[in-house]
């Protein structure tokens, strides 16, 4: 039996995105794994936008302090999607699949909703400026 993992999608200035790490830990495969298909598989990422990379701070120690910076892929819905389609098929990942395309649908749909709309931009539901 896997455990249902609810993927972290993150409002990034290059639009809604999820990290290398997110996958792997929802996969169950270690990072590293999720980074060489990424880096495997480039070009190909490559045509759904131009994949994005930030350096995030390594696990937290028990006795204080963080491990080494983690290079971490920065993937658009597009590129998570064919990502995913490169690994196999376990229960696991085809649950996490899953989850992927109904977190991704679910952020999308509250980001484009009025109440949001009108709180982060001012605006009434028909598009127009407020004040």
């Amino acid at each position: 039996m896997t455990t249902a993992i609810v993927p972290t999608i993150e409002n990034h200035t290059n639009g809604l995105i999820v990290t290398s790490e997110t996958i792997a830990q929802g996969a169950g495969v270690e990072h590293r794994a999720v980074l060489q298909l990424v880096d495997k598989y480039r070009d190909e990422i490559d045509t759904l936008g131009q994949t994005a990379f930030e350096m995030r701070s390594g696990e937290i120690r028990n006795q204080g302090g963080t491990g080494r910076p983690v290079r971490t892929a920065l993937l658009n819905e597009p590129q998570s999607s064919l990502l995913m389609m490169f690994m196999r098929n376990t229960a696991q990942v085809v649950a996490f699949k899953l989850a992927l395309v109904t977190a991704f649908y679910q952020m999308r749909n509250l980001i484009e909703s009025p109440i949001v709309q009108e709180a982060l931009f001012g605006m009434d539901h028909d598009g127009f400026m407020l004040g």
